[in-house]
């Protein structure tokens, strides 16, 4: 869902706000064959954000800036059960290395057998990103047209990271 306001200042300059809302969603559904591993489990996303563009044109010059902040909720569950039995293990027969690894262990060659075990997971998280750009469009010759700008991004989920992206396009 989005809900946009606009205003527009003066033939030279507008403003557009909206505030939005999206959901993402998706489930993995168990078999019902019962040689088969057993696995059930979800994801869902709630992402809400508030997002300004100003836009100001002055002597050939289209400047657009902008604040995008944004607020995610995360939620996801997952149930796996290889269906062994009594001891909650099952051996696979024929997996490589690579599919199944315990650290506990020595390495396994290939086509060797591997025991697998039943878990359970379950996670919340709440985080956010704000994002900041400025950009400018002109054309300093006929027929060309630049594009030149810079974005910022910062993301606070599990962890803390953040990005500078110049942004530079030519069209003749």
């Amino acid at each position: 869902a989005i809900l946009t306001w606009q205003h527009s200042f003066s033939p030279k300059a507008l403003l557009s706000s909206s505030l939005y809302q999206r959901i993402v969603s998706d489930r993995l559904l168990p078999t019902s064959d019962h040689g088969t591993p057993f696995s059930e489990g979800s994801r869902s996303t709630l992402t809400l954000g508030v997002k300004n563009d100003l836009v100001w044109v002055r002597k050939g010059h289209h400047f657009k800036t902008g604040l995008d902040l944004k607020l995610f909720r995360l939620r996801e569950a997952f149930l796996f059960d290889p269906r062994s039995g009594a001891h909650g293990k099952t051996v696979v027969h024929g997996f490589p290395q690579a599919a199944v690894t315990d650290p506990g262990r020595p390495p396994r060659k290939e086509g060797h057998s591997a025991e697998l075990e039943s878990f359970t997971f379950s996670g919340r998280d709440l985080g956010g990103q704000i994002s900041l750009y400025v950009q400018d469009r002109f054309s300093p010759a006929p027929n060309l047209t630049i594009d030149a700008g810079v974005r910022w991004d910062q993301l606070n989920l599990v962890g803390s990271e953040y990005q500078v992206s110049p942004r530079l396009r030519l069209a003749y």
